[in-house]
């Protein structure tokens, strides 16, 4: 399932420090449209993950706009969520439903006590349950019918209604996915603005590693040292902008967040390069 260089000790220390994957919901075949969205499967096999060497999850599941993959079930995906899994407790805002793996991921988490997903989409919110399989289905029913669950339509890239900020506001996690590629320019705007409404006490992104790593590579030098990196990486951690999760681990789990950091962005790089290469379309690094 995961390999890295360290091997079994790598799923050690992510159990240790963070609280592993989230787990991988079940769908429907291929074949489904809802509105302008099409889901679709595709022969993933064996695939270089977020930070991982070499995963298998089997079939890739994706969720495609206009022939444009807007979420995936794939390592990548499921990698780059350990954040949300670990820090999600409380009162929890999610922008961005896609297909929903992180969603039912914390609706299987008791610490999770409410969850809010902002999807602008209203076909996607109406139909979403029909994606599921059985099981899924009557996990997302029965957390609607109690309450816990609330899905809202809503532009996260726009000024929030009172009555929707009056529900979502402090919550005690975020977590914000509203753009199709890892790396986009505009990812830390997004979650900054959707954070400076929402006044979450702790907020991460997807794709916040790069984004640590890209000024880490401002500060330092090939030449430096893993040491010397590691400690800038942690004062850019401490100084950065948003609340984010990596502030409240431990110096051990820092360090550990450094090196699946580091290896996240190396993997990103060189996901990107093959892609353009080869030009697949449901590449690993597309959505």
């Amino acid at each position: 399932m995961f390999n890295t260089k360290d091997g079994n000790d790598a799923i050690k220390s992510l159990n240790k420090h963070l609280s592993g994957f989230p787990t991988v919901a079940g769908y429907i075949d291929s074949g489904k449209n809802i509105g302008q969205w099409e889901i679709t499967r595709f022969d993933l096999g064996a695939a270089t993950g977020y930070f991982s060497q070499m995963s298998d999850y089997g079939d890739g599941i994706a969720l495609l706009k206009d022939r444009v993959v807007w979420m995936s079930i794939t390592p990548m995906e499921i990698e780059s969520h350990i954040l949300p899994q670990h820090s999600a407790k409380g009162k929890v805002v999610i922008a961005g439903l896609g297909l929903g793996m992180i969603t039912l991921s914390l609706l299987k988490k008791k610490s999770v006590k409410k969850l809010y997903v902002l999807e602008i989409d209203e076909d996607l919110i109406q139909e979403f349950h029909s994606i599921l399989d059985e099981s899924h289905q009557n996990l997302w029913h029965e957390n609607i019918q109690s309450g816990r669950l609330e899905v809202i339509q809503a532009d996260c890239q726009k000024p929030f209604e009172n009555s929707v900020l009056h529900k979502i506001k402090d919550a005690d996690y975020a977590w914000v996915d509203i753009w199709e590629n890892l790396g986009c320019y505009t990812s830390l705007p997004k979650a900054a603005f959707i954070q400076s409404q929402i006044k979450a006490k702790r907020i991460d992104y997807w794709g916040q590693e790069l984004e640590l790593i890209e000024r880490l590579s401002r500060v330092t030098s090939g030449s430096d040292k893993g040491e010397r990196k590691r400690s800038r990486f942690l004062d850019i951690i401490k100084d950065f902008e948003l609340p984010i999760t990596p502030k409240i681990l431990s110096k051990k789990g820092q360090s550990f967040y450094f090196e699946v950091s580091m290896l996240a962005a190396i993997n990103t790089v060189t996901g990107m390069r093959e892609q353009k290469a080869k030009k697949e379309p449901l590449a690993i690094i597309s959505r």
